[in-house]
């Protein structure tokens, strides 16, 4: 039980990990996005310049929005997963304790 408890514990410890590397992309994808928002705003030239750009960087946003879906869903599967771990750790050392009485 206890090697299980170890085990789960570094799987919460890279789970938390992964989370500040999403959270970390998260940030990019949104300063990414802000660039592309200046861009378009300081964006010169003929209306049909202007056109052609605004659409290229609308699909580029739609795209970020996309990824930035992406990591909210896999942040809060992996939060779901390091709260179902942590219910499983404190249920093996309750256990762990019951056997030692």
């Amino acid at each position: 039980l206890q090697k299980e408890i170890e085990d789960k514990q570094d799987t919460i410890d890279v789970l938390r990990s992964d989370l500040e590397v999403t959270s970390s992309a998260k940030d990019k994808v949104v300063e990414e996005r802000q660039n592309l928002v200046v861009k378009l705003q300081s964006s010169q030239g003929s209306l049909q310049e202007i056109n052609s750009k605004l659409d290229e960087e609308v699909r580029k946003s739609d795209a970020i929005n996309a990824t930035l879906l992406k990591l909210k869903s896999s942040d809060a599967s992996t939060k779901t997963e390091i709260e179902r771990l942590e219910s499983e750790v404190q249920l093996r050392r309750k256990q762990i304790e019951e056997i030692e009485e």
